[in-house]
C-alpha cells in the first residue's frame, strides 16, 4: 500500500464481505512482517490498526484467508488514513482522556471475488 496523502498517525485496515460474518474464512493480516491483531466489528468486518505512514510512504500489507466450510462472495481490503483526536469523557468524578479514530483522508479499497471450496 502506499499513502499518496498527507502523514497520517494511524491507519485503519478493514477487511470485510459475507464469508468473513459468516465465519466461511478467518483473516489474518502482516504489516511490515509483523501480524496485526484484528478485532471483529458489526460481524462482517475484521479491523486493525496500525501506527502512521508517512506521506509517500509504502508499506507491505498481507492478507491471508483460512477457510472453515464453503461458500463464494465478494470481500473487501479497506485502508483508511486517520488520525488521533482526544475527546474528554466523564466517568463519576474523574475525567478520562479517550482516543477515538477520524478518518482525515480518502479510504482505498480493493474488492475481488473468493471462493471456498
Amino acid at each position: 500500500m502506499r499513502n499518496d496523502g498527507t502523514a497520517c498517525e494511524a491507519v485503519r485496515i478493514r477487511v470485510s464481505g459475507v464469508l468473513v460474518g459468516a465465519r466461511v474464512v478467518d483473516v489474518s493480516v502482516r504489516y511490515r512482517g509483523q501480524p496485526l491483531p484484528m478485532v471483529e466489528e458489526q460481524r462482517v468486518n475484521v479491523v486493525g490498526v496500525i501506527a502512521g505512514l508517512e506521506g509517500g510512504a509504502t508499506a507491505e500489507l498481507e492478507v491471508t484467508f483460512k477457510p472453515r466450510s464453503e461458500g463464494s462472495g465478494p470481500l473487501t481490503i479497506t485502508v483508511e488514513p486517520c488520525t488521533w483526536q482526544s475527546q474528554g469523557k466523564e466517568w463519576q468524578w474523574d475525567k478520562e482522556e479517550s482516543r477515538v479514530l477520524a478518518v482525515t483522508g480518502h479510504p482505498a479499497s480493493a474488492q475481488f471475488p473468493l471462493t471456498v471450496e
